[in-house]
């Protein structure tokens, strides 16, 4: 058939759908259809790490928390008596102990990998924290670089 030259071109959709044909490609008469908000594509933070401020530790991948959480627009925390972070971002909290695997995220607590370690005078976090902790999403490039937005 011809190309869609419309409005809803190159737009994001969500489509809700009941039945199908087995045919493929599946044939179907769309429910509801949402268009998602241009601004979407946009996201509010973006941080790029290099390779070299990238930590492997028994296969786990570990980021510099203060680096990825400010660039995040969070206000970051450092108690040298407790040997905690604390994490502020509006009403998005969170805390984690160096040495414990209890990240708190909502006031629940999430275990991920391994805890949060100190290595040259730096908290390193594993690279899940971004996603299961920060809720930001992951991209791993190519070329051993990791971005992350929000």
């Amino acid at each position: 058939g011809d190309e869609y030259k419309g409005d809803l071109a190159d737009r994001d959709l969500v489509v809700f759908y009941t039945f199908s044909t087995k045919s493929i490609p599946a044939q179907t008469t769309p429910e509801k259809i949402i268009v998602l908000d241009e601004k979407m594509d946009h996201p509010l933070y973006t941080v790029e790490l290099s390779k070299d401020m990238i930590r492997e530790e028994d296969s786990i991948t570990l980021i510099p928390l203060r680096y990825v959480a400010e660039a995040l627009g969070y206000e970051v925390t450092w108690n040298n008596e407790e040997r905690s972070v604390e994490l502020v971002n509006g009403p998005h909290w969170s805390y984690l102990k160096i040495g414990k695997n209890n990240y708190n995220f909502a006031r629940m607590i999430v275990k991920l990998e391994m805890e949060p370690i100190i290595l040259s005078s730096r908290t390193f976090v594993p690279l899940s924290f971004v996603e299961k902790v920060l809720q930001a999403q992951v991209q791993i490039l190519e070329n051993e670089t990791i971005t992350i937005y929000k």
